[in-house]
């Protein structure tokens, strides 16, 4: 069985995904703790970046971000403040926010590996790209720079159990079996000819991700099928059935198009095409 981990990165589109790819998925998730509880980091993609929040002229390290706060019953006493936060005196609010949001500075610290500091309340949020965090407990914005969206657009961030991922598709045929043919028995092909598929062919028939690359002559079915990453991870993969227009292919060639033929009781691959 693979793990959903390894099917992830195996999978078309996610081989060596960016990081804004990465961060844009709604399946990223980081496991975090705060006040001694764990929780769990979310980007919302679809909120309003210059939402309903308190700005910070904060620091990482030696970096100067603007932080973002948002409103949460886990500040108790801003909280209560929070509609007429704007008539609050400066100082008295920016001491408000130190106190009461410790928890959440703390949290940015391990989000981020690097120091956290709070340098004073910042006029606005600024216009442009931000992102929107979300945890249990907190939600809050924040600006970040190459290097941190490259720290947190890894796809180690990524649960392959969310339903984004679990719902993404691939294309398959079926490989009804393997022949070998050289070139000469290509060549002396022609439409009407058959190819014995066996009586138990498709006990044995498997599902083809992609072009084959062995050298073989296979009959494949010429229409594709959605697989879903689900089926995957499950092993839950939909049993293989005939099909009545198929194909033969070697590498990424189409050599014939045909179609589900039964010499007596030997069901056979009818050429009713070929291709030069």
């Amino acid at each position: 069985m693979v793990e959903p981990d390894e099917l992830l990165r195996s999978w078309p589109g996610w081989q060596r995904p960016s990081a804004d790819k990465v961060l844009a998925s709604p399946a990223w998730r980081m496991d975090v703790s705060s006040a001694r509880t764990r929780d769990v980091l979310t980007i919302d993609g679809a909120a309003d970046a210059a939402g309903d929040e308190i700005p910070l002229k904060v620091k990482l390290d030696a970096s100067e971000h603007v932080l973002g706060i948002r409103d949460s019953a886990s500040f108790p006493d801003l909280h209560l403040l929070w509609a007429r936060r704007e008539k609050l005196e400066s100082n008295l609010l920016l001491a408000l926010v130190e106190k009461e949001c410790g928890a959440l500075f703390v949290m940015l610290e391990q989000v981020f590996g690097r120091e956290f500091s709070v340098v004073g309340l910042a006029e606005s949020v600024p216009q442009g790209a931000r992102t929107v965090f979300r945890s249990s407990q907190f939600a809050f914005s924040l600006d970040l720079s190459s290097e941190l969206r490259l720290s947190l657009g890894d796809m180690s961030f990524l649960d392959p159990r969310h339903e984004s991922i679990r719902m993404m598709t691939r294309p398959a045929r079926a490989d009804y079996g393997a022949f070998v043919l050289d070139e000469a028995t290509v060549a002396a092909l022609g439409e009407g000819d058959v190819v014995p598929l066996g009586a138990n062919y498709l006990a044995t028939a498997s599902w083809a991700l992609e072009d084959f690359s062995d050298g073989l002559a296979h009959v494949v079915s010429a229409d594709e099928t959605s697989l879903r990453f689900a089926d995957f991870a499950d092993e839950t993969l939909p049993a293989i059935e005939p099909s009545a227009a198929l194909r033969l292919v070697r590498n990424a060639r189409v050599l014939a198009e045909g179609e589900l033929f039964k010499l007596g009781d030997m069901p056979c691959f009818r050429l009713t095409h070929m291709h030069s």
